[in-house]
């Protein structure tokens, strides 16, 4: 029996993809290699700026050093703006649903063994099947929250983001309980609705 239920039409779980990958965003920038990349960056296209400029050599040395430190200034601008971001989003914009499998109901459902997806009365999105277990809970490598939606991360089987408005059998915080004694590992907390975050799904 399902302790906890997650109801959303397919049209909604297919956009929960783009939530996904601004989880991806918020743990990349809160690494601590992420700005150590950044800096690294910055800090050789300087060097290679200054030695355009210094350079005694040849034209064309001077041109290349040029053209390094405008690649790394581009390289590092694209990673804290997120462009890779922005065009996984827009990649994943691409992959629309059929009208009928937008509207179908579905029903995430947490119970003591694992996770499971169903489509009640009907099949899900481009399978021929109503129900499809997801994951075990000992197969999740990571739980992620934020304002409005969970993330579960699994290596070896389905990662699942799905919005918490749909919830049922509970609280927010009492899946977060849930899931965090059922896995093994905290949940980790991410504001993905700051105005940096919303502006990448513009």
């Amino acid at each position: 029996m399902a302790r906890f239920e997650v109801r959303m039409t397919g049209k909604i779980f297919q956009t929960c993809t783009e939530q996904y990958i601004l989880f991806r965003r918020a743990r990349e920038i809160a690494g601590g290699s992420f700005k150590l990349v950044v800096l690294v960056e910055v800090i050789v296209a300087v060097a290679a700026l200054v030695l355009a400029v210094v350079q005694q050599g040849s034209m064309a040395t001077r041109i290349f050093f040029l053209f390094a430190a405008a690649l790394l200034i581009w390289r590092a601008v694209s990673k804290v703006q997120g462009r890779d971001t922005r065009g996984y989003i827009k990649k994943a914009r691409t992959q629309t649903l059929p009208p009928e499998e937008a509207e179908k109901e579905l029903v995430v459902s947490f119970d003591e063994e694992g996770c499971t997806l169903r489509a009640p009365g009907s099949t899900l999105p481009g399978q021929d099947v109503e129900e499809r277990h997801l994951f075990s809970y000992g197969q999740v490598t990571g739980l992620f929250r934020s304002e409005s939606y969970f993330l579960t991360a699994c290596d070896k089987a389905s990662s699942l983001c799905f919005p918490l408005a749909g919830l049922t059998g509970g609280t927010p915080e009492e899946l977060t309980a849930f899931l965090e004694e059922k896995c093994g590992r905290k949940a980790m907390r991410y504001a993905l609705e700051t105005e940096h975050m919303r502006a990448l799904l513009r």
